[in-house]
């Protein structure tokens, strides 16, 4: 693990580097890419729960197949990390004008299998989060922002929810969600 965050330290100072090398008084425009690996061998997590368990609510649902255990995904050909975000606290003085309003006024955040799909959601203040419920069993969301008031609600089977608005309050949940004011 120490390997990890070496690695993914070593990245961040680099991309901070690139990033505040892209952005200038002319504003200039950049792009950031970069890919986080991991430093040696990883063997794959065990799943959350296992096709067939009787040990979890909703076993019909949630054990129908696999849950697996999304906390670190490693590519094996690559040692790519998957679902890494790094982004800038503060709002830049600038825009690009193509970034200054996000594309899709709402995105989803599903539940399917007992998964959260996608595990890692960005979320811009200007967009609406609909959490979805795609399985037959109901599903507990609570959310954990940094700035706004923590929601915690249930979600009834094959059902939606807008439960987010412009002020950024977004639904979060076992996977991770982030809220960014800025592209």
């Amino acid at each position: 693990m120490r390997n990890v965050m070496t690695s993914v330290t070593a990245w961040a100072v680099a991309a901070t580097v690139g990033l505040l090398l892209t952005q200038s008084a002319h504003a200039q425009w950049g792009t950031l890419k970069g890919q986080v690996t991991l430093a040696g061998k990883f063997a794959p997590l065990d799943p959350l729960v296992e096709k067939g368990s009787t040990k979890v609510k909703d076993p019909e649902v949630c054990a129908a197949d696999n849950v697996p255990n999304e906390s670190l995904i490693v590519d094996s050909a690559t040692s790519g990390i998957a679902n890494v975000v790094i982004w800038i606290l503060k709002k830049p003085e600038t825009i690009h004008p193509d970034l200054a309003k996000s594309k899709n006024a709402e995105v989803v955040f599903d539940q399917k299998g007992c998964r959260f799909i996608p595990h890692v959601l960005l979320v811009r203040t200007d967009q609406q989060v609909r959490v979805l419920s795609g399985d037959a069993a109901a599903h507990n969301t609570h959310t954990h922002p940094i700035k706004n008031e923590a929601k915690n609600f249930l979600l009834p089977p094959r059902r939606s929810s807008r439960s987010a608005g412009p002020d950024g309050d977004h639904a979060g949940t076992a996977a991770a969600q982030g809220d960014v004011r800025h592209p």
